[in-house]
Protein backbone atom coordinates (compact mmCIF):
# COMPACT_ATOMS: atom_id res chain seq x y z
CA UNK A 1 0.00 0.00 0.00
CA UNK A 2 1.06 3.54 -0.66
CA UNK A 3 0.53 5.34 2.62
CA UNK A 4 0.56 9.15 2.91
CA UNK A 5 4.05 8.92 4.40
CA UNK A 6 5.31 6.76 1.55
CA UNK A 7 3.57 9.02 -0.98
CA UNK A 8 5.45 12.00 0.44
CA UNK A 9 8.75 10.16 0.20
CA UNK A 10 8.09 8.98 -3.36
CA UNK A 11 7.04 12.48 -4.38
CA UNK A 12 10.31 13.92 -3.11
CA UNK A 13 12.43 11.17 -4.65
CA UNK A 14 10.75 11.26 -8.08
CA UNK A 15 10.10 15.03 -8.06
CA UNK A 16 6.37 14.46 -8.37
CA UNK A 17 3.39 15.12 -6.11
CA UNK A 18 1.91 13.37 -3.10
CA UNK A 19 -1.47 13.49 -4.83
CA UNK A 20 -0.15 11.49 -7.78
CA UNK A 21 0.91 8.61 -5.54
CA UNK A 22 -2.22 8.67 -3.40
CA UNK A 23 -4.42 8.74 -6.51
CA UNK A 24 -2.48 5.80 -7.89
CA UNK A 25 -3.18 3.84 -4.70
CA UNK A 26 -6.86 4.84 -4.73
CA UNK A 27 -7.23 3.79 -8.37
CA UNK A 28 -5.72 0.41 -7.57
CA UNK A 29 -8.05 -0.08 -4.60
CA UNK A 30 -11.08 0.86 -6.72
CA UNK A 31 -10.11 -1.70 -9.36
CA UNK A 32 -9.67 -4.41 -6.73
CA UNK A 33 -13.08 -3.50 -5.26
CA UNK A 34 -14.73 -3.69 -8.71
CA UNK A 35 -13.25 -7.13 -9.31
CA UNK A 36 -14.36 -8.33 -5.87
CA UNK A 37 -17.82 -6.88 -6.44
CA UNK A 38 -18.20 -9.00 -9.57
CA UNK A 39 -17.37 -12.13 -7.57
CA UNK A 40 -19.73 -11.18 -4.74
CA UNK A 41 -22.70 -10.74 -7.11
CA UNK A 42 -23.14 -14.51 -6.99
CA UNK A 43 -23.31 -14.55 -3.18
CA UNK A 44 -25.23 -11.42 -2.19
CA UNK A 45 -28.94 -10.92 -2.77
CA UNK A 46 -29.69 -7.21 -3.29
CA UNK A 47 -31.87 -5.56 -0.63
CA UNK A 48 -34.65 -4.73 -3.11
CA UNK A 49 -35.04 -8.45 -3.90
CA UNK A 50 -35.17 -9.38 -0.22
CA UNK A 51 -37.85 -6.85 0.81
CA UNK A 52 -40.93 -8.42 2.25
CA UNK A 53 -39.18 -11.65 3.17
CA UNK A 54 -37.95 -10.46 6.55
CA UNK A 55 -39.86 -11.18 9.74
CA UNK A 56 -39.37 -7.49 10.50
CA UNK A 57 -40.98 -6.26 7.27
CA UNK A 58 -43.92 -3.92 7.70
CA UNK A 59 -47.38 -5.39 7.17
CA UNK A 60 -48.64 -2.14 5.59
Amino acid sequence: DITPDLAARLALYFDSTVEFWLNLQRSYEEEVAREKSELLKEEIIPYKEKRGTSKYASAH
